[in-house]
């Protein structure tokens, strides 16, 4: 029986090889010389050798990049903080320039006003700043000479000298100015402008009455008895002169308000006004009778419920002696007997 013999397989093969001393060939004749196991060992480490050198050139040339990109960043750093320093030493000196420009254009204007001012004072005395007229309008209770004589100037006086604002302050010191206006005319001319307060009322005792206005200005002595004004007696204070004021809120400016406000139809019989105070207010009637009236208040009240009671009254044929409104609502009426005596 022939045997047959079966080649060995490629494991049986690597195996052979790596179990065969010196590294040879299992095939391999007994006793020859293996096949040498250094060549492909030698071929890695001379692709490694050969490698190096290009890893090396490769990592110099990289370092050269970065120092080089260093220097130039650098660079561009160093050309940077140069421009700004550039550019503030340009910034600062025309700041400076600036600077020494406006001062000698604030020099500038101060010499020529300071040179116009000398022309001025120099001129100011010349004949032709002298005042040469003086136009006063809005007069009419006042004349222009009293309004030239209290403004305190006079025609040849140098007009650049004449303070305007102390002339409206003289002129205005009149009782009868309420507001003055002061202007120069060119080219030496002034215009005095005022506005007079009005008589509103007369006051005064034993014939003796002063005009006064509605702000409660004394203006002047009244010459006699003054249509359409009413007369107040019995103020309190000191006697009336010319420029003295009664306060606002007092006895005066009460009577004058309820005067102004009142009833037509009540006013018209209205003969007397007295002004002992705010509350005691009285009102003197024909016939006699007095109307207590108080504060300038409730007035349409105060009329109607006195209307009220001197029509009753003379309806039914009684002598009013007083009428008491300054509860309008509980007024008080006080008659006389047919006698004439007390009430």
């Amino acid at each position: 029986m022939s045997r047959r013999t079966v080649p060995p397989g490629p494991a049986a093969t690597t195996r052979a090889r790596r179990a065969a001393p010196g590294g040879g060939s299992a095939s391999g004749s007994p006793g020859g010389p293996a096949e040498p196991s250094g060549r492909p060992r030698e071929a890695g480490t001379a692709t490694r050798t050969a490698a190096r050198p290009a890893s090396r050139a490769t990592a110099r040339a990289t370092a050269g990049r970065t120092a080089a990109e260093r220097a130039a960043g650098h660079a561009r750093v160093g050309a940077d903080r140069a421009g700004m320093e550039r550019r503030l030493a340009e910034r600062r000196l025309a700041i400076l320039r600036e600077g020494g420009r406006r001062r000698r254009r604030i020099l500038g204007v101060a010499l020529v006003v300071a040179a116009l001012a000398a022309v001025l004072w120099r001129l100011s005395g010349s004949s032709l700043f002298e005042l040469t007229g003086i136009e006063v309008s809005g007069n009419s209770a006042l004349s222009a000479t009293q309004v030239v004589a209290a403004a305190g100037v006079a025609d040849g006086q140098p007009i650049l000298n004449v303070d305007t604002v102390e002339v409206r302050a003289r002129v205005e010191r009149l009782p009868y100015v309420a507001h003055a206006t002061v202007v120069r005319v060119p080219p030496a001319g002034l215009r005095i402008e005022i506005t007079e307060r009005r008589p509103a009322a007369t006051v005064g005792e034993a014939g003796r009455a002063w005009l006064v206005a509605a702000d409660g200005t004394v203006l002047a002595p009244s010459g006699g008895a003054t249509p359409g004004l009413p007369h107040l007696h019995g103020l309190p204070g000191d006697p009336p002169s010319p420029g003295m004021r009664y306060p606002g809120t007092g006895p005066f400016a009460n009577a004058l308000a309820a005067v102004q406000g009142m009833d037509p139809r009540l006013r018209r019989l209205v003969t007397g006004i007295e002004a002992p105070s705010v509350e005691g207010l009285r009102f003197t009637l024909g016939g006699g009778a007095v109307l207590t009236y108080g504060r300038a208040e409730r007035q349409a009240a105060k009329d109607a419920a006195a209307l009220l009671l001197l029509r009753n009254a003379k309806a039914g044929r009684k002598e009013v002696a007083r009428v008491d409104v300054r509860a309008p609502r509980t007024p008080v009426l006080v008659t006389r007997d047919a006698a004439g005596g007390a009430p």
